[in-house]
């Protein structure tokens, strides 16, 4: 079998909104594998995979398995959107690695889908406490360590019943952006959340799960 190397999830209408594009158009890339064939051709954590050799992709699983029986050494071309622009890329498949080769196991990782999020309240910080990214953490994520401390926040207190808890954040969850945009800590963070008016969809990228969370205000 062949293999692209890339952690995909599903676009739920949120996630789709936020991306300006419909949920079965296509796979939303959330993390590259390191030197695989998507790291060489330039995929990143954000693009959505829209036809992989021609073939129209509507879900991750299509992905999965188009890319699982390309064929090793394959060019194969693959449609993306990448911050609501189209663009072609051409990418060369390699063999499965043999720690994923295993009987049944997908050659494309796919992150279940997430708790579906309902309209948040006025107050999104509620409850809510985060802190800088030590360098500790931000090292284990491959995050940029710079003066002791990586990007984004690390959330130390999260009400269950919040908006962003039932959207699917927890306790631990490192998140480096919101709506595309890196976050250099709290201050960043909590000025998104303050700034966000009544109806904005808001869309995390949470590091330690490799996923991204979206909920409407």
């Amino acid at each position: 079998r062949s293999w692209l190397g890339v952690t995909v999830q599903r676009l739920t209408p949120l996630l789709a909104e936020s991306f300006g594009t419909n949920p079965d158009e296509g796979a939303l890339v959330t993390d590259v594998e390191k030197d695989s064939p998507a790291w060489t051709t330039g995929l990143k954590a954000g693009d959505i995979i829209t036809a992989f050799d021609g073939k129209k992709i509507d879900s991750p699983d299509k992905l999965s398995w188009c890319a699982s029986i390309a064929g090793a050494g394959k060019k194969v071309t693959l449609k993306i959107l990448r911050d609501g622009q189209a663009k072609t890329l051409t990418v060369k498949m390699a063999p499965m690695p043999a720690m994923l080769a295993g009987p049944g196991l997908p050659p494309t990782i796919v992150i279940p889908a997430s708790p579906k999020a309902k309209k948040a309240g006025s107050d999104l910080t509620q409850g809510l406490k985060v802190a800088e990214v030590d360098a500790y953490t931000g090292g284990k994520l491959g995050l940029t360590v710079k003066g002791g401390k990586a990007p984004g926040v690390i959330i130390t207190a999260i009400d269950d019943g919040s908006a962003l808890a039932k959207a699917g954040l927890d306790k631990g969850d490192v998140v480096t952006e919101i709506n595309g945009t890196s976050l250099s800590g709290p201050g960043d963070f909590l000025k998104a959340l303050k700034g966000a008016a009544k109806g904005d969809v808001l869309r995390f990228y949470a590091a330690n799960k490799k996923s991204f969370i979206a909920l409407k205000k």
